[in-house]
């Protein structure tokens, strides 16, 4: 992606369009890239205009995913969980501990989201 383009360039008001690409070579996969790390995440998610990204973006597309960081590891994931339709947990075997992922879906059914399952990956 060009440099200064994604989602936060998005949700900051610093690009309009042209953020939401095809991934050369993968038919009908569309990519939203993060974009450069803002110095206030949060307040970027917490926008009316993030949650009305989501909802154009679910008019458009059949399927959205929203890859966020680790969910242990700040409130950037519950607040993209708590607008998202359902949220998938991705644990790592012989990495994610059982009570910590727990404690993960309580924040997460705290903060408003719908879990939809959980999925433990080999990495």
């Amino acid at each position: 992606m060009p440099p200064g383009t994604g989602l936060s360039a998005l949700l900051a008001g610093h690009v309009t369009s042209g953020v939401v690409r095809p991934l050369p070579g993968v038919r009908d996969l569309h990519v939203l890239c993060a974009g450069p790390p803002p110095p206030n995440p949060q307040e970027l998610l917490l926008r009316p205009a993030f949650a009305a990204l989501l909802h154009e973006l679910a008019r458009r597309y059949a399927h959205v995913i929203v890859d966020t960081s680790a969910g242990v590891d700040g409130a950037d994931a519950a607040l993209v969980a708590a607008r998202a339709g359902a949220t998938v947990v991705v644990g790592r075997r012989g990495a994610s501990r059982l009570r910590r992922m727990r404690l993960l879906i309580d924040r997460l059914g705290t903060a408003g989201a719908r879990i939809a399952g959980v999925v433990m990956n080999e990495r």
